[in-house]
């Protein structure tokens, strides 16, 4: 009983120092961006398979961009068709006053459209170069 007494009272042991290089085989994490290496993995995870976590972003983007250019070419498309349209309307009329102020009705809204259209590119496209 007194040598384990003895022994717990006893100088605990000296620690090892620890070694002054990194042991091979463990990546130098002062290399990397972050203090984890997540970068270093993932840097050899793209180099192995080819995948770059930039390409789904890419991706969307450009179908993002061709959807609205599609909407925008459609709604403008469809303005004008409005504005030829009630420009018929108007010239048919033959001076009676309901179909004629039908037709001046149909314009001004085709042309609030068409500016709200134009509006709305430009915002959108502002707003993209901004972002860039």
């Amino acid at each position: 009983m007194i040598d384990l007494l003895q022994k717990v009272l006893a100088d605990p042991p000296v620690a090892t120092p620890p070694p002054a290089v990194a042991p091979t085989g463990i990546p130098n994490l002062e290399a990397t961006n972050n203090i984890f290496g997540f970068d270093k993995v993932k840097n050899a995870y793209e180099k192995l398979s080819g995948y770059n976590n930039l390409y789904p972003q890419a991706v969307l983007e450009g179908l993002a961009g061709e959807i609205i250019t599609a909407l925008m070419a459609l709604s403008a498309s469809l303005a004008v068709l409005m504005i030829v349209w009630a420009g018929i309307q108007y010239l048919t009329a033959y001076g009676n006053e309901d179909k004629t102020a039908s037709a001046k009705k149909t314009i001004t809204w085709a042309l609030v459209g068409l500016a709200i259209v134009a509006l709305v590119f430009t915002i959108l496209e502002v707003t993209a170069i901004l972002i860039k």
